[in-house]
């Protein structure tokens, strides 16, 4: 199944060229419901199909345990900390969490 993805602009070269190849979200609805085998349809420009999900209780545990290259790239993991606190709310980062491998 398709499965459309936002991502902001800046990230799209990163996954065109193979070089961001995990993509995390919250883990709710609608990420929730992704599966392995769906393409993610990256802001209707570029498609990859999901190889492995993995699930992580927050997202303390996931930076600890994931390649921060390989979810921003050029970036360290404090900086993809300080990053998503911009965007979500500390329930949210402390519930949850999924990553996409593609």
């Amino acid at each position: 199944m398709e499965r459309d993805i936002w991502v902001r602009n800046f990230l799209l070269g990163f996954v065109s060229k193979g070089e961001k190849t995990l993509e995390i979200r919250p883990n709710s609805h609608p990420f929730s419901i992704f599966k392995e085998g769906d393409t993610l349809n990256f802001n209707d420009k570029f498609k990859k199909r999901i190889l492995n999900i993995r699930t992580y209780d927050n997202i303390l545990l996931l930076i600890e345990q994931e390649d921060a290259d390989k979810i921003l790239p050029l970036h360290s993991a404090g900086t993809i900390l300080e990053e998503l606190k911009k965007v979500y709310s500390l329930d949210k980062l402390l519930g949850p969490w999924i990553v996409f491998e593609m």
